[in-house]
């Protein structure tokens, strides 16, 4: 009789040690599972940032490209005694978008 109680006791530490176990090791998965959330909402954060960066040096380059053509445009203009309406319309849309 002795023996049957040691194995029943026996089996409920056990039993409570599973269960222990069990529930710590729900928690930990819960927690990476929230971890895994702030590391996505990073990785698309640094997408996004990456993205803007690009589109940033686009538009910079173009702005320079723009801003070179109206200069060498105001040249043409300056060196010409009498500038045709078609380089003086062209000088003022350029002119426009810089």
């Amino acid at each position: 009789m002795s023996k049957f109680y040691e194995i029943a006791f026996a089996l409920e530490a056990t039993t409570a040690k599973f269960s222990n176990n069990f529930k710590k090791a729900s928690k930990t998965v819960a927690e990476l599972q929230e971890k895994f959330k702030t590391l996505e909402a990073s990785a698309k954060q640094a997408g996004v940032m990456a993205t803007l960066r690009k589109e940033t040096g686009e538009l910079q380059r173009s702005y320079l490209r723009t801003t070179q053509r109206v200069a060498e445009l105001g040249r043409q203009i300056s060196a010409s005694a009498n500038p045709s309406r078609q380089l003086q319309a062209e000088f003022s849309k350029v002119r426009a978008e810089a």
